[in-house]
């Protein structure tokens, strides 16, 4: 189905974006789009993306695509296939999801996704296979043979082939290495079958990209991955034996530790405080306001990011009915680094707004559901802070974050 101008213009402007990224002009292969990696080369300055395309979230044809930006983000080329499932199956068919870009400083752009494989246990591939890496040197024109990121068999898996899914770009820690949070999910062949999704026991896991400031060739990165006491998990209200610890995202405190945000099946936001580089973390406890109040939320990423020295902003959508798994409205909560206090980003309600919301009418063709899922990024443009995000999964639009 062909999405005309009309339908373009009126559903494109719904959340009053300020940038526009991509606009699938048809249902097909290239309406679904998310894990939006917005990100700013080291040497010639341009902006890239990096997101994970596909028909529908569940399909079975994810691919990874890469598209630059020479104008700070106000026009964008047309997206170009990187790898995983070809449109008229010319490839190797086989998905390539969530792939996440880090930049060297020399220049050489590294991309990471997890890379579909035999031996899955359940029924959406894109969510069970192997870590693989390729890199460019000539933004995204040509890419390298593909290397493997050889994860370590935990008692949560059921051998090489798992569940691993990378919601944020790498955390470039102090000492030039770079720490890769990850959502491990619990094999099915371990937990056995679940009546509802948000029983799936996941836990936060970590590696280390050790050597990427070198931009070494892909089959020479080295990498470790943390121990499995780095471990975040977080009990299921209804089922303690279960943990439902997800997507996490990292900010860098001024005093040098990282506050890790993350979405969980208890009706709220979590966090985690890490003094030693990721290494271990805080037991994970409810984000709470000034006075108390949490973040109510369902779940849904629940993502922070830097706006400003020591000024932070969580994306929430303000209900902890997560049976309902509503993702609609977004709120925004602004909080500062507050030195002292156990939770170390102070929020006040009286910086909390309303960020999105889609009406009831909000229609795009081939989306059954009008949801804010934020699978998005931000990056510095003209001394502010861009949010990058996918309108019901099918826009790929910016906002002013600050």
């Amino acid at each position: 189905m062909e999405l005309g101008q009309e339908i373009l213009e009126r559903e494109a402007v719904r959340t009053r974006p300020d940038y526009r990224l991509f606009l699938p002009r048809e249902t097909g292969y290239r309406d679904d789009n998310v894990h939006l990696h917005v990100v700013r080369h080291t040497t010639d300055g341009k902006l890239f993306a990096v997101w994970t395309q596909s028909t529908y979230d569940g399909y079975g044809n994810n691919h990874a695509v890469f598209a630059v930006s020479a104008d700070e983000g106000m026009h964008w080329s047309e997206p170009k296939y990187i790898v995983g499932c070809t449109e008229d199956h010319s490839g190797e068919d086989v998905q390539a999801s969530w792939a996440i870009p880090v930049v060297s400083p020399a220049g050489r752009i590294y991309v990471i996704y997890l890379w579909e494989t035999d031996n899955d246990d359940r029924a959406e591939g894109g969510f069970c296979g192997v870590f693989r890496v390729i890199s460019t040197d000539d933004l995204g024109q040509t890419w390298s043979e593909p290397a493997v990121i050889e994860a370590p068999v935990t008692p949560y898996d059921y051998g090489r082939s798992q569940r691993n899914v990378i919601f944020q770009i790498p955390t470039h820690l102090a000492d030039g290495t770079w720490l890769v949070p990850f959502t491990k999910w619990t094999s099915m062949r371990r937990q056995g079958p679940v009546e509802q999704r948000d029983e799936q026991d996941s836990r936060i896991c970590f590696f280390i990209l050790e050597n990427i400031d070198k931009s070494p060739d892909v089959n020479d990165l080295r990498y470790s991955f943390l121990p499995e006491s780095s471990m975040i998990s977080l009990p299921y209200p209804r089922k303690p034996s279960v943990s439902v610890a997800q997507e996490p995202a990292l900010v860098r405190l001024p005093d040098g530790r990282y506050f890790c945000s993350m979405r969980t099946a208890a009706g709220f936001v979590a966090y985690s405080v890490s003094s030693d580089n990721g290494l271990t973390w805080t037991a994970p406890e409810p984000v709470r306001f000034r006075d108390g109040t949490l973040f109510l939320h369902t779940l849904s990423p629940a993502p922070i990011y830097e706006i400003g020295e020591g000024k932070y902003a969580l994306l929430y959508h303000g209900t902890g009915d997560v049976d309902a798994n509503d993702r609609n409205p977004l709120y925004r909560a602004v909080g500062s680094f507050d030195p002292d206090g156990k939770q170390p980003i102070l929020f006040d309600l009286s910086e909390r707004e309303l960020f999105m919301r889609l009406p009831d009418e909000a229609n795009i063709p081939g989306h059954d559901s009008n949801q804010l899922a934020m699978y998005a990024s931000a990056c510095r443009i003209g001394g502010r802070t861009v949010l990058w995000y996918p309108d019901r999964k099918c826009f790929l639009l910016g906002k002013y974050l600050d």
